[in-house]
């Protein structure tokens, strides 16, 4: 590793279990049935509170260590100068129940925040001269992030599409 790299603590020690805020519970009125059979199945049923505070709290670390990455390679575009031509983009395409209502992981048809709401960083090129620091806390769609890149690299699309750039909100 370089010399001046300074990771932090491991990830999943950043979060104690009992610091994490306790799961949605797992029996809901309007929850889907396959939810209650994903439980089962996997044997989730089986596990407490505090073992899904735990699956969470190894999640947050995860996503702690994942956000020090991304300040890392941010930072050595900015020290070696090639920020000023680099456009950054960092998405995630789904989140993790990480033991909300009873599960884990991620399912075919789940539409819960914590499945759909993930991150989007665009951080163009410094020669593009677009808003520092802006944040935009409307909905967008993934589905839009390649006609963002055709956009800031000043390309035309040739092929039928539908997605929209989101260079505006930029």
């Amino acid at each position: 590793p370089h010399p001046a790299y300074s990771a932090p603590q491991p990830w999943h020690d950043m979060y104690a279990p009992g610091d994490v805020p306790a799961p949605r519970p797992a029996e809901l009125a309007d929850k889907p049935m396959f939810a209650r059979l994903i439980r089962q199945t996997r044997r989730l049923d089986r596990l407490g509170e505090d073992d899904f505070r735990r699956i969470a709290a190894v999640y947050l670390g995860m996503i702690g260590y994942v956000d020090f990455l991304l300040g890392e390679v941010l930072k050595a575009l900015d020290e070696t100068g090639l920020a000023e031509d680099t456009c950054v983009l960092f998405f995630a395409d789904h989140g993790d129940w990480a033991g909300e209502y009873g599960l884990v992981e991620k399912w075919p048809s789940a539409l819960d925040d914590c499945i759909i709401r993930v991150p989007l960083v665009i951080r163009p090129p410094r020669s593009r001269r677009l808003a520092a620091g802006h944040a935009v806390d409307t909905p967008v769609e993934l589905f839009d992030v390649m006609a963002t890149v055709l956009d800031l690299a000043g390309v035309e699309a040739t092929h039928t599409h539908f997605a929209r750039s989101l260079v505006q909100q930029l």
